[in-house]
């Protein structure tokens, strides 16, 4: 079998093509292996969506290794965002080692890293407010070669539905977050776009919103289904890709 390789180049036309523009407000969901080959590698990935991105803002979850395991003694050890290593894969280590890009330093398990126009906002911003800052602001999420059981805003999106009452309380696995997809590609909130053996998302944050809302009114027991053989197959974090 060939092996497929995406350029910089191929990749930024991908990017263009799915509507990515210079001033996108955008937090990114990356699998660096999903693309077959990429030459340059996770550098060239981080260039490219700057490239493009020129004159906007990205933001890449870097969750850290306790938030796979909460502990009480873990939790009160000092955090540093510059050495403690991200667990959502090599494009994102990478990102946030990037000296223009700064990590939030009041989020042990779930900093997000920024770089761009929203920085500061983003950084000061309390923890966890990343997402409400995005819905505000009509940011969208990229997700490359990654389906919405990574999707970070589909999760807060979902807890805030259950805090809303919308939906019963309790834990929904992230596993089931595939579920909204029709719904947002019928209510426009999606584009969807191959590049190499990669399969790009492009979600406008406040129409996901919309389009969540009406998945839950024309469907209440979405999440309530028994979960499928093909659901609890599909992993989660990067952890469980790497199996």
């Amino acid at each position: 079998m060939a092996i497929v390789t995406v350029t910089a180049g191929s990749f930024s036309g991908c990017l263009k093509d799915l509507g990515v523009r210079s001033d996108e407000l955008l937090m990114v969901h990356a699998s660096l292996r999903s693309f077959g080959r990429f030459e340059g590698g996770a550098d060239a990935v981080i260039d490219t969506l700057m490239g493009v991105a020129n004159a906007g803002t990205i933001v890449m979850p870097t969750y850290t290794q306790r938030s796979l395991k909460r502990s009480p003694e873990r939790d009160h050890d000092e955090f540093n965002p510059a050495t403690e290593p991200s667990i959502d894969g090599l494009i994102t280590e990478r990102f946030r080692q990037r000296r223009n890009v700064i990590r939030q330093p009041n989020d042990p398990w779930h900093p997000m890293a920024v770089w761009g126009r929203e920085q500061k906002a983003l950084i000061e911003a309390r923890r966890g407010a990343a997402y409400g800052f995005f819905e505000e602001h009509g940011g969208q999420t990229l997700l490359v070669g990654v389906g919405h059981e990574t999707h970070s805003f589909v999760h807060w999106m979902v807890d805030k539905t259950q805090q809303q009452g919308l939906i019963p309380q309790g834990k929904i696995t992230s596993r089931l977050f595939p579920r909204l997809e029709p719904w947002f590609v019928r209510e426009g909130a999606q584009k969807t776009l191959a590049c190499g053996l990669s399969t790009l998302r492009l979600v406008n944050v406040v129409a996901a919103r919309d389009a969540t809302l009406l998945a839950l009114s024309e469907k209440p027991d979405l999440f309530e289904m028994p979960i499928t053989k093909e659901e609890r197959a599909r992993p989660i974090n990067v952890l469980e890709r790497r199996r």
